[in-house]
């Protein structure tokens, strides 16, 4: 309840941020205008709405802790991508519409703080752009990530735009001193995430052990400073390399907080995690830990019901090891779907909390149907048939969009309240 209402108090505040300003440009517009002046008008609207939705963007990319602990990783990168898109239709409106403005009067021109607004608006379209075809390029994660550092200078440059030309901002000493604190604000931000990456370098962390857990899941062991985290939570890892370091990958931690070790588990998707299964003992990583808020402690209901799919299953390891560690004696059921037998990993160790828990129960899913346990998928039915007293059950679900929104279904089919149900997409990209 309480991450509910701090989610609640986030997106007030998102809300006022960009409602302040528009009101001010409300107060310094005249209605009464010609129909060329709604030209003016929109283009004028639409870049103070762009400019604060910028900024927003910038905060929600910046891992900020207050706003990631609440909203969840997956969450803020689902709101990212739709404030980028916002923005970039802004802007583009911006443009169009006073482009459109002055050719209706007659007139067009090219001035050092229009070439300024142009400056910001390509360095938009090019980190957009790439935000949304780098999957389906099948780009590198490194050259979709460097471009996106083209957004730092968008901001710097919207405001010195905004300053030379902006009519709104220089007609209200209000706007202004506000575009100036959202400027400091994003210097602030700026400064932290150096300040953290550099501190991170600092704490060197080193590959201790290589696990293959099957064909296409790689456990890596790491060593260093003690990470103080919640089962469920994840980190972003930089791996050195002969040409330095990777840019940083998000990995659940698939280790319990109570063990010495850092153990991440990856599935073979991209280039990133493939080589995860060749890299070295003594290979060195840069570590910034902990995130996230997907975790079994965040609530009070019982049974636990634990639904994973694929690799979805790491952050459950996590809490599984706590639960032991700590001889809480919860109902927990965890039901994991795969395509085959091929695709099971983590045998011992699920075996082994099956043993030592008090009332642990892992239920595999295999697609294939020659398997001779639960075939097919999670579902209404296979829920009912292994989980008692769904009303005061809480479900966390991991997996794969598909399998997610196959599950919530489920649940919905089950009459399960919304706050009983947690979820997580493992894959953020």
């Amino acid at each position: 309840m309480k991450r509910r209402l701090k989610a609640i108090g986030l997106a007030t505040l998102g809300i006022a941020l960009l409602v302040i300003p528009v009101i001010e440009w409300a107060r310094f517009s005249y209605f009464d205008v010609l129909w060329p002046d709604i030209f003016y008008l929109a283009g004028r609207l639409a870049s103070t709405v762009g400019f604060v939705m910028l900024f927003v963007q910038f905060v929600l990319s910046s891992r900020v802790r207050l706003i990631e602990s609440n909203l969840g990783l997956d969450r803020l990168i689902a709101i990212h991508r739709l404030t980028g898109i916002a923005v970039l239709t802004m802007f583009l409106l911006h443009a169009f519409c006073l482009t459109v403005f002055e050719l209706l009067l007659g007139y067009f021109s090219i001035t050092p703080g229009k070439l300024l607004g142009a400056v910001a608006l390509m360095a938009i379209i090019v980190v957009a752009g790439a935000a949304l075809v780098w999957r389906a390029r099948r780009w590198r994660y490194e050259t979709w990530k460097r471009l996106h550092y083209l957004a730092y200078v968008v901001i710097p440059i919207g405001l010195l735009h905004a300053l030379r030309l902006g009519s709104t901002v220089n007609g209200s000493t209000f706007l202004r001193v506000y575009y100036y604190v959202l400027t400091a604000l994003y210097a602030i931000l700026v400064t932290v995430k150096v300040l953290r990456r550099l501190g991170a370098r600092r704490r060197r962390y080193t590959v201790a052990h290589v696990e293959r857990e099957n064909h296409d899941i790689t456990s890596v062991y790491l060593e260093g400073p003690r990470v103080r985290h919640v089962a469920g939570q994840f980190l972003m890892i930089n791996v050195a390399t002969a040409r330095g370091y990777t840019e940083a990958h998000p990995f659940t931690i698939s280790s319990s907080p109570c063990e010495p070790r850092l153990r991440i588990s990856a599935k073979a998707v991209g280039d990133f995690s493939a080589a995860l299964r060749d890299i070295q003992v003594g290979t060195h990583a840069i570590i910034e830990a902990p995130y996230g808020a997907f975790s079994y402690v965040h609530v009070t209901g019982e049974p636990l019901v634990f639904i994973a799919g694929g690799i979805g299953i790491t952050p459950f390891l996590s809490q599984l090891g706590l639960l032991r560690e700590t001889g809480d004696p919860a109902t927990v059921r965890l039901l994991w779907g795969n395509k085959t037998m091929e695709d099971l990993a983590f045998g011992d160790e699920l075996a082994a909390f099956e043993r030592e828990m008090q009332d642990f129960l892992v239920v595999h899913v295999l697609s294939d149907q020659s398997w001779e346990g639960e075939t097919g998928f999670v579902d209404a039915a296979l829920i009912r048939r292994h989980v008692h007293e769904i009303e005061d059950a809480e479900f966390f679900i991991c997996g794969p969009p598909p399998m997610l929104a196959s599950v919530r279904t489920a649940l919905r089919q089950l009459d399960v309240s919304a706050s009983h149900i947690h979820f997580e997409r493992f894959s953020l990209g």
